[in-house]
């Protein structure tokens, strides 16, 4: 049922890690080779906030 916050929550978790081992947060990802580059967190971010709010309608609508 929480599945869009603990993907948000361990997508942060993961870049607090990352700035706190090494100060900074790594990306090496690119995103269809254009240059932008991610980690595995932020896109676990993005993927949790999509399906919060989708969890957050389909809650409006029962």
């Amino acid at each position: 049922k929480y599945l869009g916050l603990e993907l948000l929550i361990v997508g942060g978790v993961i870049n607090l890690i990352d700035r706190l081992v090494y100060g900074f947060v790594r990306d090496y990802w690119s995103l269809l080779a254009s240059g932008i580059y991610n980690n595995l967190a932020d896109y676990l971010i993005a993927l949790g906030i999509v399906y919060f709010f989708v969890e957050l309608k389909q809650d409006e609508r029962n």
